[in-house]
C-alpha cells in the first residue's frame, strides 16, 4: 500500500515517473509472492 500514498504524494509534483526495474523476486506453490518495482521521478 505505501506505493500508492507515493504515487499520490508525487501526483501534485509536476514531476514525470520513469519506471527503472522490475524484479520478480519469488512465486510459493500456492500462486503469491513478492516483487520489486523501482522508479524515479525527473522534472
Amino acid at each position: 500500500m505505501a506505493e500508492i500514498a507515493l504515487g499520490g504524494a508525487m501526483s501534485g509534483t509536476g514531476l514525470e515517473m520513469s519506471v527503472v526495474d522490475y524484479v520478480p523476486c519469488y512465486r510459493t506453490e500456492a500462486g503469491n509472492g513478492c516483487a520489486m518495482g523501482f522508479a524515479e521521478w525527473l522534472g
